[in-house]
C-alpha cells in the first residue's frame, strides 16, 4: 500500500521539511523512535520495523493504523489534552509502513516533569492530581466518542507535559 494517498486528513511530510537525527534515541522490539526538527518545531518520529517481510501483515497493519490515526487526529482537533499528529513520513527503506511525526514536549513526560520539580509532598500530590485530572478528562472525551476510542497503554511515561504544563495523551497505542 503506497504511503501517499492513504491518509486523506493527515499530511505526508517530505524529506526536505523534516530533519532527523541519524540514530534512534529509543528502540523496542517493534519500533524505533527518532528525534528531529520540522521547521523550528522539535519532533519525535515513531517508526515501526519488520513490516516489509510479509505483505498481508503489512497491509492489515497499515489499514488498522490508518483508522486509528484518523480517529486520533479528529479527537486531537477537539480536545486540548490530546497530542496532535503533525504528519507521516517514511524513515527508511527498511519499512514501508509510515512513521508518525509528533511534537516533542519540552517538559518531558509526567513522571519526569514531577521528578524535576522541587515540590513538597503536599505540592507534589496537588500537581499529580492536576495532571491526572487532565488525563482523565482526555480519556473521558475519548471514551464518550461514538464509537468509543480506547487508549491501550495508560502510564505516566505516556503523558507529556506541554509548555503550558497541560498534561496530554500521546499517540494511539498501536
Amino acid at each position: 500500500m503506497p504511503l501517499d494517498g492513504c491518509y486523506e486528513h493527515i499530511d505526508l511530510l517530505t524529506d526536505s521539511s523534516l530533519v532527523l537525527k541519524p540514530l534512534p534515541f529509543h528502540i523496542t522490539s517493534q519500533k524505533d523512535v527518532y528525534s528531529g526538527r520540522l521547521g523550528s518545531c522539535r519532533v519525535v518520529v515513531k517508526s515501526w520495523r519488520g513490516m516489509a517481510a510479509c505483505s498481508s501483515t503489512r497491509t492489515a497493519f497499515i489499514k488498522r493504523l490508518r483508522r486509528e490515526l484518523e480517529t486520533w487526529q479528529r479527537a486531537a482537533e477537539l480536545h486540548p489534552n490530546i497530542v496532535p499528529l503533525l504528519g507521516l513520513t517514511s524513515v527508511s527503506q527498511l519499512s514501508s509502513v509510515p512513521a508518525l511525526v509528533l511534537a516533542k514536549y519540552e517538559n518531558g513526560n509526567a513522571r519526569d516533569y514531577l521528578d524535576r520539580r522541587k515540590l513538597t509532598t503536599r505540592e507534589r500530590i496537588s500537581e499529580t492530581l492536576r495532571l491526572m485530572s487532565g488525563i482523565a478528562d482526555a480519556l473521558r472525551f475519548l471514551h464518550m466518542r461514538r464509537p468509543p476510542v480506547i487508549h491501550g497503554s495508560v502510564r505516566g511515561v505516556r503523558f507529556p507535559s506541554s509548555a503550558s504544563f497541560l498534561p496530554a495523551l500521546y499517540q494511539p497505542s498501536t
